[in-house]
């Protein structure tokens, strides 16, 4: 048992003053509104063309193109044939890899010689990953008719496009397939939205 004389009283903590509690209230008001205001300001003022190509090049870089392609400077694309691709912008180097930057629109070209069976099935998980699931078995396929079409397997033979969607960042994305007799092609185009 305790002696109830010996025990000291227990200072009880002051209260907080009134005005010490109103202005902590008063801050943290307007704390929230400035949040709320930054919020709403970031859904109406969508990120610029600009912005939304360069996030999905690095995407596209962090990503790469086909498994055993490398990335080239295509000099089909800079022929005078091609002037409306020319014209859409200047090849820069991205983290060492060549891309053909525009104001809204990257492209980049992945290339593989010789062509092969296992090149053109690698170009077929690419373009599924990449571009749409569906077209996995159709771009492995085209290419390898393209291998034994002659002359040497030049042109064209396969393209895909996405539509622009949230995913996308409200862009879309161009695949387009083609040899020659230096190899085979591939490349990927991005167009961010212009309106």
């Amino acid at each position: 048992m305790s002696d109830l004389g010996t025990e000291q009283p227990v200072d009880a903590p002051a209260p907080a003053p009134r005005r010490r509690r109103k202005a902590t209230f008063i801050a943290l008001g307007v704390l929230v509104a400035v949040v709320l205001v930054l919020v709403l300001w970031g859904r109406l003022n969508p990120p610029s063309a600009t912005t939304m190509r360069d996030t999905a090049l690095s995407g596209v870089l962090a990503t790469g193109g086909p498994a055993g392609w490398t990335a080239v400077r295509e000099p089909l694309l800079q022929s005078t044939d091609n002037s409306d691709v020319v014209d859409a912008g200047t090849w820069e180097d991205r983290d060492g890899v060549p891309v053909l930057v525009g104001d809204t629109t990257f492209t980049v070209v992945w290339s593989v010689s010789p062509g092969t069976a296992e090149a053109c099935t690698a170009l077929g998980d690419w373009v599924g990953n990449r571009i749409v699931g569906e077209a996995r078995a159709e771009a492995a396929t085209s290419c390898r008719e393209a291998l034994t079409t002659k002359p040497a397997g030049t042109g064209a033979f396969d393209a895909y496009g996405t539509e622009p969607t949230e995913k996308n960042g409200s862009g879309r994305y161009l695949y387009n397939g083609w040899s020659t007799t230096d190899g085979l092609f591939a490349s990927l185009t991005y167009e961010a939205p212009t309106a």
